[in-house]
C-alpha cells in the first residue's frame, strides 16, 4: 500500500535507513580527510530511487532492523564530533538532518497515512 507516490511504509524506512548510512560515512570520511561529503553525484531524487529500487525485496523486519543500524552508526560517528564541527554548516546539516531534520520530513508523510488508515482502512490518495 503507497504511503506516497510510489513508496512504501517499508521504502520509506528503507529510505532513512539508506540515508542514516550515508550520514555514518559522511563523518567518517570528514574524520579521514578533513572534507566533509557532497550530496549525491547524480542527484538526490536519482540516488534515493537507485537506493529504494535496490532494496524492494527487502521484508519489513529486515528494514527496520537495518534502520536501527544505521541511526546507531550515525549516533556514534555524531559523537566523535566536537562541537565547533557540529556547529559548522555540513557537520550540522549531516549529523541534524540525518539524524532528526528528514527523518522528520518523511513522518510529516506517515502520519497522515497511519491516521487514515487507522481510522477507516483507507489507503490515501
Amino acid at each position: 500500500m503507497p504511503v506516497t507516490p510510489g513508496w512504501s511504509l517499508r521504502d520509506h524506512i528503507g529510505h532513512l535507513a539508506d540515508w542514516a548510512a550515508e550520514g555514518a560515512l559522511a563523518v567518517d570520511e570528514f574524520q579521514r580527510t578533513g572534507a566533509w561529503a557532497a550530496d549525491p553525484p547524480e542527484g538526490v531524487t536519482a540516488w534515493s530511487e537507485r537506493r529504494i529500487a535496490r532494496s524492494r525485496g527487502e521484508t519489513p523486519s529486515a528494514a527496520q532492523a537495518r534502520l536501527a543500524r544505521s541511526m546507531a552508526a550515525l549516533r556514534t560517528a555524531t559523537a566523535t564530533l566536537s562541537l565547533a564541527e557540529l556547529r559548522d554548516a555540513e557537520g550540522w546539516s549531516w549529523a541534524y538532518d540525518c539524524l532528526h531534520g528528514h527523518v522528520r520530513k518523511h513522518l510529516a508523510h506517515l502520519g497522515p497515512w497511519a491516521v487514515r488508515l487507522a481510522w477507516d482502512g483507507s489507503a490515501p490518495a
